[in-house]
C-alpha cells in the first residue's frame, strides 16, 4: 500500500503486505489507515508513522475496510462469507455476519447507524449497526463489488457485475427513526392519484398510469416483487412518493 501526498502527487510511504492489497481506507479523523490483503489479514497503521500497530487475522481474503465515521468501530468484508465488526481502540471482533457467498464491501452510514455490505451472492445487504440486525436485503441480478453511503445520509448506491449502478436512499422521518428505503423504478413514471399505503406491488403498478411497455411493466412487476419478499417481518408497507418517483419501503427502528 502507498501513501501519497494529495497536493504534491509524491509518494512519501510504502506499507509493505504480504499478498494483493484490495483495500485502503483512513479513520475520519486521519489518525489511522487500515488495509486489506488477500493474505488473510487487516492491518492498521498509524496514520503519521506508517507504523503498523494491529494485524487483524481473518480465514480468507480481506476484499474491503471501513472506519464509523465516529472512529469507534472497522468493519471488514471477506472471501469467507462474513463482515465482521471490530472495536477500533481495542480491535476485538466484536461481531461476525454472516453472508451468502464472499463479502466484497462494507460501508457504514454516515450517522453510525446502519452497515451496508456488498455480497457475490447477488444481494446488498443493511444491517442496523447497533444491533447488527439484518434489516433490508437489496437483490440485483449479479454480484455487488461496491457499496457506498452518500455523506448527507440519504442514498445508498451499489455497483454490480451487471454493468449497473442502482441507487437507493434511506431517510430519518424527524423523530421516528425510521428507515426507509427508496427503490428508483425508472423517471418515466406518470403518477396517477394513490392512497398514501401500498397494500402490493401489483396494486401499486395497477394504480399508477405508465409510459411502460406490458414487458417494461412485467420487469417492473418482478423487480418490485423481489424486493417486496427480501423485506423482513414489519417492512410490508410501502409509500408511492409521486415528488420523486419513487417506492418507499419503510419500517421502525427498535
Amino acid at each position: 500500500a502507498r501513501i501519497f501526498n494529495g497536493a504534491t502527487q509524491e509518494c512519501i510511504a510504502v506499507l509493505k503486505h504480504d499478498d494483493c492489497v484490495n483495500s485502503v481506507a483512513f479513520s475520519p479523523d486521519s489518525k489511522l489507515l487500515a488495509t486489506g490483503c488477500d493474505d488473510k489479514k487487516a492491518r492498521i497503521f498509524n496514520g503519521a508513522t506508517q507504523e503498523c500497530i494491529a494485524v487483524l487475522k481473518h480465514d480468507d481474503c480481506v476484499n474491503s475496510v471501513a472506519f464509523s465515521p465516529d472512529n469507534k468501530l472497522l468493519a471488514t468484508g471477506c472471501g469467507d462469507k462474513k463482515a465482521r465488526i471490530f472495536n477500533g481502540a481495542t480491535q476485538e471482533c466484536i461481531a461476525v455476519l454472516d453472508h451468502g457467498r464472499y463479502v466484497y464491501s462494507v460501508a457504514f452510514s454516515p450517522d453510525n447507524k446502519l452497515l451496508a455490505t456488498g455480497c457475490s451472492d447477488k444481494k446488498a445487504r443493511i444491517f442496523n449497526g447497533a444491533t447488527q440486525e439484518c434489516i433490508a436485503v437489496l437483490n440485483h441480478d449479479d454480484c455487488v463489488n461496491s457499496v457506498a453511503f452518500s455523506p448527507d445520509n440519504k442514498l445508498l448506491a451499489t455497483g454490480c457485475g451487471d454493468k449497473k449502478v442502482r441507487i437507493f436512499a434511506r431517510y430519518i422521518a424527524g423523530s421516528l427513526e425510521e428507515v426507509i428505503l427508496l427503490r428508483m423504478i425508472g423517471m418515466r413514471l406518470q403518477v396517477a392519484k394513490l392512497p398514501k399505503t401500498i397494500t402490493s406491488p401489483c396494486f401499486l403498478l395497477d394504480n399508477i398510469a405508465t409510459t411502460f411497455s406490458s414487458k417494461e411493466k412485467d420487469d417492473a412487476l418482478s423487480d418490485l416483487t423481489n424486493t417486496w419478499s427480501s423485506l423482513p417481518g414489519g417492512m410490508q408497507n410501502f409509500i408511492w412518493d409521486k415528488c420523486n418517483y419513487t417506492i418507499q419501503a419503510y419500517r421502525k427502528i427498535e
